[in-house]
């Protein structure tokens, strides 16, 4: 890996250049070794790493500034997409735990200013990488409701609503980006939250901008790639939401993308959201299920 800046900093305590050989370690581990018992690991070694030194100020300052320089790097790029995706991945848990566990959001703020420097770079390669990696924070700090929870409005979340709003908002922005990636990248990230309406009601305050209407749109998106996506992803809640899927099951002209909507009709509607006529003309027309394959029951 890259070596960090150097740093001019007088060394007292634990020895900072320590410091940032044991993120450094840790992060290259994660990178290269797939297996969950590595990652868990190297997740408690860092927070640890984290409570013993964050008292000693020239030593938390030295932790955070090597942490956020290692998450620059990794959203700059890396070689292995799955590795860049698990060290963002403890990126985000190691800013959770430390935010649940030790009400400290000093790793959080750092990550979110790597965030903000990234969001809209030039390269659509980082502004991918940002989008993987608010993906990851959102789903890391998912907080299911308790029974006894008012889940209309419980906040599902363990970020403070200001940060989840803020996150939300870069990706609604990258929702139009030029890149199909970038695209089908977003609903990737907002489809695991978007099923809380306690953390919907933050973020849909205009009716004509809401997260259902960010997939509706993505199932008439130009590229096939985002339009599956965003078909795997939104929820049916209406009869007119399942005729919305009928009609691009009619007229999609990407055999894939009328496979997911197929898919969607057959496992996630119920059939009492079809008039009897609709369900009749789908039976029949069975070439619009590919021979079959998935007619709704």
């Amino acid at each position: 890996m890259a070596p960090s800046p150097a740093k001019n900093k007088s060394r007292t305590s634990r020895n900072t250049a320590e410091i940032a050989r044991e993120i450094c370690a840790a992060i290259k581990d994660v990178y290269y070794d797939s297996s969950k018992d590595s990652f868990k690991k190297r997740t408690t070694d860092l927070l640890n790493l984290y409570k013993q030194e964050r008292d000693v100020i020239i030593n938390k300052d030295e932790y955070m500034s090597e942490l956020g320089y290692r998450v620059d790097v990794f959203l700059d790029g890396a070689k292995c997409q799955e590795g860049q995706l698990r060290v963002f991945k403890l990126y985000a848990l190691l800013a959770i735990k430390c935010l649940k566990d030790l009400g400290d959001s000093s790793i959080l703020e750092t990550v979110m200013l790597s965030i903000h420097k990234k969001k809209y770079n030039i390269s659509a390669f980082i502004r991918n990488s940002v989008v993987a990696l608010i993906g990851r924070l959102l789903y890391c700090a998912v907080l299911e409701p308790k029974k006894g929870d008012d889940e209309e409005n419980f906040y599902a979340s363990v970020l403070p609503e200001r940060t989840f709003i803020d996150l939300y908002t870069i990706l609604w922005h990258l929702s139009a980006d030029m890149d199909e990636d970038i695209r089908v990248g977003v609903l990737i990230a907002i489809a695991r939250v978007q099923s809380y309406p306690g953390l919907m009601k933050l973020v849909d305050t205009d009716t004509m901008e809401t997260t259902k209407q960010l997939f509706v749109l993505g199932t008439r998106d130009p590229s096939e790639k985002v339009r599956c996506q965003a078909v795997k992803g939104i929820t049916i809640e209406t009869a007119g939401e399942s005729r919305l899927l009928l009609e691009r099951l009619i007229h999609d002209p990407c055999e894939e993308v009328r496979l997911e909507i197929a898919k969607k009709l057959s496992t996630d509607v119920p059939i009492t959201f079809f008039f009897k006529a609709e369900r009749q003309s789908l039976i029949r027309a069975r070439d619009l299920f590919l021979a079959g394959k998935h007619l709704i029951q």
